[in-house]
């Protein structure tokens, strides 16, 4: 689904308008309570969050006054939400809409809540709402966003009219941390136009002398010298966005000379230096008395230094970096000449990212990131410490500065430890591990393999202190994004509740029912638990309220339908997991088939679930997955069927999802009755289905679209809702033969006698009894009952044997 569209707004006011009132125009019966709880481990984005529930964040921010929306929101916590109020009016294509390319004015109408510098007493769906998208810039993380000015420039209105009709402009860099997909604007046809405050080649609100069309080789000095303007103020107009500095790895369209920039060199010679000591972009560019040297073409940065009698480190530092040799000339500051520092070396790299380069040299992420802050990518402050020349063609070499103070321990094994054993043989958290595939690090946590090799930080602190409590970190995996940010994994300290150890066949639920705390408040101090819980995971138990009570195991009630605390608890009339992950993890965290929940969800009568967003969870189902935690479907009936293989004419046998009599579709004997017929379930993996259809495909005269047109119906994928994976076979039935009697002719039949075996019948025709057994798809061990048709191969050119030699064949060979 394209998460397309979703508000807001931003950006770019300074400040906050005049502190106004909310209004509160929800009653009770017109909000529902759920949770804050989503398919990402650490909360999501709010503006995702409300997309997926199509709310407006006028309704979001009226109904949750105490919730700041400029901090993250914490996993699990309690929110208000309108009920049957959608914020955007889809058509009948639903979410289809935003996958159809740009969207225009009024596309789809969107609720109106704030009009003329007032709020609405009743919110309308307007059609003068366009969407803004975020402007995608390279290493910009969030992408960003438009000023209330630059919006208002773009659509030739006035700042104020604008600002009149759009209270979440108000607002200002409240939202920058929500990562706004897009933001919703209001400009009503009949707003005053207003002109632009400044020029059209307007970048981040600066006015431009020259706007110069790159089509052929430029010269970067001759444009400086030309208008006494240095390259270090020059914004560089890319395919990929304009920022400052000369990528020659992108393809630059112009560049953009300000208007009003200080001279780049004073009447004394100085020149402007625009960096400090911490390769921080200065507010205000300062003269430097350093001496400038104008390099070669393709000239190296250790030549220079050389040449210089400088320490390559110190001039690395003072030009920020500048990445040579390039094909063309450029100013350098030539640093006084020092004995090169000893705890500092200069290394030259292919890779950009800090955690590869921490892994590459051994050197901890943190202090990469304070000797090269160059590299610390995806925050705000990243555009500040871009050097002015850098080269992204693939495996450039690149200098960076390192220490010779080893960061980690590697760590490589052939016993196939999981990351807990590595956690308790170091005594080190897992979270604090790097390792050489990070990004598939789901699938180490039951082993790592020899070819893995794990990073543990030798300066991390204990993981369990002597009193046996463990720390708890802010975010439960080794976070990619923070460490490229050059953050070390966020310590909170140690925790004082319980750490319990899991099982491999442990469910959330069961851990739940264990320490009688419930399955979202394990969740809110656990947000790495998604799918099935490794062996040995440690699992934080919450210190809070009881959640099921002792003597009938039923879960408590503490607030009531408007979520204000019950004076004493009550007990539920069913058991319900309040809040709206992804329905698909509901499987993992109670060991219920989600068709299952869905269903009891659907049918229940409960009250309580017209306040609270939540799913009842049937506790009287088989488990969906077994101890492996694979996943085990089954089919259930209103009465037992045994492993009865065949029927009888006017056998009625119907599937119900509330039978108490289950099979799992694993089980090689498992039938599936449809239509008062039995099939046979495969897995598309299985090597024996394309047999297994041929050998029985004659016996009903059907084809194989017959069985996908089965397999597709909507009767059936009630039966079996993972039909994704599976297929079905027809069984030869006992009448099978008496209703299709054409399938006969010409062939030797034998009708079995009573307690008559195989082995008699082929020694009888003197024909192998595996051939009969495979022409009449007979399975292992071969039974075969009183009144039974078998057809019998007859001699070693017929028909029928060369047919069976050949599918035996096939079979060696699929097997």
């Amino acid at each position: 689904m394209c998460w397309g569209i979703l508000i807001l707004v931003i950006i770019g006011v300074i400040g906050i308008a005049d502190a106004q009132e909310l209004p509160h125009p929800y009653t009770d019966d017109e909000v529902i309570i759920t949770y804050y709880e989503t398919d990402s481990p650490f909360g999501p984005p709010l503006d995702a969050f409300l997309l997926w529930h199509n709310v407006c964040w006028e309704a979001f921010i009226l109904l949750n006054p105490n919730i700041d929306i400029a901090q993250p929101i914490p996993y699990g916590a309690p929110i208000r939400l309108p009920k049957n109020q959608p914020c955007y009016q889809y058509d009948e294509r639903g979410f289809q809409i935003w996958s159809e390319g740009p969207h225009g004015k009024g596309v789809p109408p969107r609720l109106k809540f704030y009009e003329n510098g007032q709020w609405l007493d009743e919110p309308y769906y307007s059609t003068d709402v366009v969407y803004v998208y975020r402007q995608k810039l390279l290493d910009m993380k969030p992408p960003s966003m438009p000023t209330a000015q630059q919006i208002a420039d773009l659509y030739k209105v006035c700042v104020d009219d604008l600002l009149a009709e759009n209270y979440l402009l108000q607002l200002g860099d409240a939202y920058r941390l929500n990562e706004i997909i897009s933001m919703d604007i209001f400009i009503p046809d009949d707003l005053p136009s207003c002109p632009a405050t400044i020029s059209q080649e307007m970048v981040d609100g600066f006015d431009f002398d020259a706007y110069i069309m790159i089509d052929t080789d430029f010269d970067i000095l001759e444009l400086s010298r030309t208008y006494n303007v240095c390259p270090e103020a020059f914004i560089m107009d890319y395919n990929i966005g304009k920022r400052y500095g000369i990528d020659t790895g992108a393809n630059l369209k112009a560049i953009y000379i300000p208007k009003d920039e200080p001279p780049c060199y004073n009447e004394q010679g100085q020149r402007l230096i625009y960096f400090d000591a911490d390769n921080q972009r200065l507010d205000t560019p300062v003269y430097s008395d350093l001496p400038v040297y104008i390099t070669q073409p393709n000239q190296t940065l250790p030549q220079i230094a050389e040449e210089q009698g400088v320490c390559l480190v110190d001039l690395l530092r003072v030009n920020q970096f500048a990445d040579l040799p390039l094909p063309f000339s450029i100013e350098l500051f030539i640093p006084p000449a020092r004995p090169c520092p000893a705890d500092v070396v200069p290394v030259e790299m292919t890779s950009i990212s800090l955690t590869t380069l921490s892994i590459l040299t051994n050197v901890c992420i943190d202090t990469l990131a304070r000797l090269n802050p160059h590299l610390v990518r995806y925050t705000n402050n990243s555009e500040r410490t871009r050097p002015v020349y850098w080269r992204t063609a693939f495996n450039e070499p690149y200098w960076i500065l390192t220490t010779q103070e080893e960061c980690y321990y590697q760590y490589q094994s052939q016993l196939r430890p999981s990351i807990y054993d590595i956690e308790r043989e170091f005594n080190v958290c897992y979270e604090e591990f790097i390792m050489s595939l990070w990004d598939q690090y789901d699938r180490f946590y039951r082993e790592i393999p020899p070819s893995i090799v794990v990073y543990i930080p030798k300066n991390a602190p204990a993981c369990y202190n002597e009193q046996g409590q463990r720390l708890i970190y802010k975010d439960a995996v080794f976070n990619y994004l923070e460490a490229e940010r050059g953050n070390k994994p966020i310590s909170l300290g140690y925790s004082d509740m319980r750490v319990y150890h899991s099982q491999l066949s442990d469910s959330l639920y069961d851990i739940s029912k264990q320490f009688n705390v419930c399955v979202r408040d394990l969740l809110m101090v656990n947000p790495l638990l998604r799918r099935y819980l490794p062996q040995g995971h440690p699992v934080f138990i919450p210190n809070v309220r009881p959640c099921y009570d002792p003597d009938t195991g039923k879960q408590w009630i503490y607030e009531d339908n408007a979520g204000n605390p019950l004076s004493e608890p009550i007990l539920s009339e069913y058991l319900v997991h309040y809040g709206e992950p992804v329905p698909f993890y509901l499987e993992y965290f109670y060991n219920v088939c989600l068709n299952r929940i869905l269903d009891a969800t659907e049918h229940a009568k409960f009250e309580r679930l017209e306040h609270y967003r939540g799913y009842i969870i049937p506790t009287d189902r088989p488990p969906c997955f077994d101890k492996n935690w694979q996943k085990a479907e089954y089919v259930c009936y209103d009465q037992p069927i045994g492993y009865e293989r065949v029927y009888q004419p006017n056998t009625t046998m119907t599937f119900s999802v509330d039978g108490k009599y289950c099979y799992d579709f694993k089980d090689p004997n498992t039938v599936i009755w449809y239509q008062n017929k039995p099939y046979q379930v495969f897995s598309r993996a299985d090597k024996s289905f394309s047999i297994t259809q041929g050998l029985v495909a004659w016996c009903f005269g059907g084809s194989l679209d017959d069985l996908r047109a089965i397999t597709w119906s909507e009767e059936f994928r009630q039966i079996h809702p993972v039909n994704y994976y599976i297929a079905i076979a027809p069984l030869p039935t006992r009448d099978c033969y008496l209703t299709n009697p054409s399938v006969l002719d010409g062939k030797l039949v034998h009708t079995v006698d009573e307690g008559e075996t195989l082995h008699q019948i082929a020694q009888k025709y003197h024909v192998p009894h595996l051939l009969i057994a495979w022409t009449n798809e007979l399975p292992a061990p071969y039974t075969v009952w009183a009144g039974q048709k078998l057809i019998i191969p007859q001699g070693i050119y017929t028909e029928d044997l060369l047919w069976l030699a050949g599918l035996a064949i096939l079979w060696l060979v699929l097997m």
